[in-house]
């Protein structure tokens, strides 16, 4: 059944679809139809509204940066090490977890972060997840934030893990040489590692070095736009 969301004044039915020519967008209050009764969408508010329906599919999980390669599962190479891959975030939108994906062992706790970031490099931690168990093998799993949720604007991110073994295995491109060489933010993407020396949560402030070993896949959930 076709429900007419933008009846005429009066209840009448109004032609549709509505010819482009009377259809304008408002960012601040949504979609209105001249000639005929307005219908607002509120844009920040989505309750019942499903989220395709008024955006992009890719624009509900957006993963990190991933080199030239083949993904694939990485275990941890140190305990305590923080790993920061790059992330681009293109429109304002409110966040409110993150995630990554387990491989074939998944036993052991993580941390995941997102940073802001100075000359492509993560500085200020924006929002972290505490200390979850792994949910499980070759399966994703999402983090809710430590806030109820957090509003990026348009620009370079980071997002963090922190693993406590070096047995568990996450989605990763784990050769990246090629594409992160040379150590240079004008050739690119660039990738950063912290050691912290224990199983602690990634740090308020980075001070990270370059490294090209490896890249966890990372994403943030959108909850809405903005």
């Amino acid at each position: 059944m076709v429900v007419d969301l933008c009846p005429k004044a009066g209840g009448a039915p109004s032609t549709w679809p509505q010819p482009e020519s009377n259809i304008t967008f408002d960012p601040a209050t949504g979609h209105r139809h001249t000639g005929v009764e307005s219908r607002v969408v509120e844009h920040t508010n989505l309750g019942g509204v499903a989220f395709a329906q008024h955006h992009s599919h890719y624009e509900r999980y957006i993963p990190t940066i991933g080199g030239f390669h083949e993904l694939i599962y990485g275990g941890g190479v140190a305990v305590g090490r923080v790993f920061y891959s790059p992330i681009i975030i293109p429109e304002v939108m409110t966040i409110d977890r993150l995630g990554c994906s387990h491989g074939g062992v998944g036993a052991g706790n993580f941390y995941l972060a997102i940073f802001d970031s100075l000359n492509e490099a993560p500085v200020n931690r924006l929002g972290v997840t505490l200390a979850t168990l792994a949910a499980g093998i070759n399966q994703k799993q999402q983090v809710e934030l430590t806030v109820a949720s957090l509003q990026l604007n348009p620009g370079y991110y980071f997002g963090a893990i922190v693993m406590d073994n070096i047995n568990d295995t996450y989605m990763a491109n784990v050769d990246i040489t090629e594409f992160g060489n040379p150590n240079n933010i004008a050739n690119g993407p660039i990738w950063y590692q912290e050691d912290l020396g224990a199983f602690l949560a990634p740090p308020a402030v980075a001070t990270p070095v370059f490294q090209t070993a490896r890249s966890y896949c990372i994403w943030v959930r959108v909850l809405s736009i903005p």
